[in-house]
């Protein structure tokens, strides 16, 4: 009941922002403008970017099942195909991003696999996702060089004069990412080679920032949770590594996951050809980069807002010249169509293996409640401390 209770009130509290976000994106907009974006949609482009929104399902279950089979090779693809379409159906129906948790609880349902380890699997295709995000984000940033100042239309904002962002600290802060993003892909290499070396070398330089900040306790511990944070991710990547039975298992799983990203971008790509928009070759890798990171945090149910938002703003970024109605017209079908395949294909999923959203929701949320307070338990009993202990939900 309190986890009912706590899901209404995180769900009436996100759909009032994502009512604010609409309402704010539609200020000042242009009715007649809109209606025209709609009346001159060349429908065919956009049932071709429903099609790959639908490919993007399959390769999503592809690129997991060398994970899943490599603990559980009897696991079958619709067990797998149907726990990954009800989680996406409880992240856009229901608040705090709960979804990960019902598609490891429906896993569980329909294997053999434990609870535990189905959370286990589901954290190691979010890590395998990663990949695919690094690359997209990686030609976004390197792609789009502008040599003049980025003018950001004040429309965006509810501004009269644009805003104005100089090309050199946008290329400044490209290089700073595309390096970072290099370094992110070394560590995977270096974890792949040598998990216990990577491991040591995090352990010993959080230790060694531990030591210096002596001086400054409260400094100190938060130093040690974020070694130990370090520590308990990279952990989850070297498995994520070590689960494939072979290096073949992993290119597999890789390329899949590569194809599913590249089914992302082909949508948007089949919007802008929809509403008849020009723009070069890497807007839709600015779009999706963009909409991939507002939609990774919880948010609003059904990503209302949240979901229009960054590609408006990414496609603006790239192409200012586009009428803002256009922008806004493409984002809210878009969305639609995302929406409206995952909700379908969840609630055939659900009907198709006789399972309820809520209570899954409600399970996940006390499985996974479990599961914290009994690693706590664990830390604490490793580090000499008292465990810790919880009243049963």
């Amino acid at each position: 009941m309190r986890t009912r209770v706590k899901q209404t009130i995180q769900g009436v509290g996100g759909l009032a922002i994502g009512a604010l976000i609409l309402w704010w994106m539609f200020q000042g907009t242009s009715w007649a403008g809109l209606k025209r974006s709609f009346a001159e949609i060349r429908w065919g482009w956009l049932v071709l970017a429903a099609l790959f929104v639908g490919v993007s399902f399959w390769g999503r279950v592809k690129r997991w099942s060398y994970v899943v089979r490599a603990v559980e090779p009897a696991a079958t693809f619709r067990s797998m195909f149907s726990s990954t379409q009800i989680g996406f159906l409880a992240n856009f129906t229901l608040p705090a991003r709960i979804g990960e948790l019902v598609r490891a609880v429906v896993l569980s349902r329909l294997t053999a696999l434990g609870v535990a380890r189905s959370f286990a699997l589901v954290a190691l295709d979010r890590v395998n996702d990663l990949i695919g995000l690094i690359v997209v984000m990686a030609v976004a940033l390197l792609a789009f060089r502008p040599a003049e100042n980025i003018e950001i239309p004040g429309e965006l904002f509810r501004s009269d004069s644009p805003i104005l962002v100089p090309a050199s600290a946008y290329q400044t802060g490209a290089l700073g990412a595309a390096a970072f993003l290099l370094a992110v892909i070394a560590v995977f290499v270096l974890l792949f080679v040598s998990k216990n070396l990577v491991l040591r070398v995090s352990d010993g330089a959080f230790a060694f920032a531990g030591r210096r900040l002596s001086f400054f306790p409260a400094g100190a511990r938060a130093c040690r949770k974020l070694g130990g944070w370090t520590h308990h991710l990279l952990q989850q990547f070297a498995e994520g590594f070590e689960v494939f039975r072979s290096v073949s298992e992993m290119a597999k799983s890789v390329a899949y996951n590569l194809v599913t990203w590249a089914c992302f971008v082909a949508m948007l790509q089949c919007m802008l050809f929809g509403f008849g928009i020009e723009a070069p070759w890497y807007t839709v890798f600015v779009m999706q980069a963009a909409l991939a990171i507002a939609i990774s945090v919880p948010g609003t149910p059904g990503f209302v807002g949240q979901f229009q938002v960054p590609l408006v703003a990414g496609l603006k970024l790239v192409q200012p010249d586009v009428s803002y109605d256009d922008a806004l017209a493409l984002a809210i079908l878009t969305h639609a169509i995302n929406a409206g395949l995952v909700i379908a294909v969840g609630l055939g999923c659900l009907q198709l293996e006789g399972l309820h959203l809520l209570q899954l929701s409600d399970e996940g949320a006390q499985k996974k409640r479990a599961l914290d307070a009994s690693e706590e338990t664990a830390s604490a009993l490793d580090e000499g401390a008292e465990p810790v202990t919880r009243e049963a939900p």
